[in-house]
């Protein structure tokens, strides 16, 4: 059995999907056409080459995250 322990944990890092899909929605930002494309665009890749490629993923939640009621919604 595999154990999994966030030690350190950002909001803008551990939205769930669906929160990110909504709030792009109401912010007009339509880079995905699905839901699905958008899980895998969150998720850092197994073969992720430095800390640039691993940051590309924060990119969306931060611009979701701009507004006060977006962040007190996900606090």
């Amino acid at each position: 059995m595999k154990i999994m322990i966030d030690l350190h944990l950002h909001l803008d890092g551990s939205l769930r999907p669906e929160t990110v899909w909504e709030l792009r929605t109401e912010r007009n930002i339509n880079e995905f056409d699905n839901i699905d494309d958008l899980k895998k665009y969150l998720q850092a890749p197994y073969d992720c080459r430095d800390l640039n490629d691993y940051l590309k993923c924060f990119d969306l939640p931060i611009k979701v995250l701009q507004r006060e009621q977006e962040i007190i919604r996900n606090v």
